[in-house]
């Protein structure tokens, strides 16, 4: 990942100096929208993969 930092890192990253308004209601919507990307992208992987299994131990 960038500068060193691992998914755990990025993903885990907490929340602090969140205040409210506009800036605050930004960063959950591109966290949203990063959590949501990040799970399509997992399922994505997994369905590859089984595909890829899936091709290799054909008979």
């Amino acid at each position: 990942m960038f500068a060193g930092a691992t998914m755990e890192d990025v993903a885990s990253d907490s929340e602090q100096g969140e205040g409210s308004g506009v800036i605050s209601n930004v960063k959950r919507k591109i966290k949203h929208g990063f959590n949501k990307a990040q799970e399509e992208a997992r399922g994505m992987f997994e369905k590859v993969k089984r595909s890829f299994s899936d091709f290799i131990n054909r008979e």
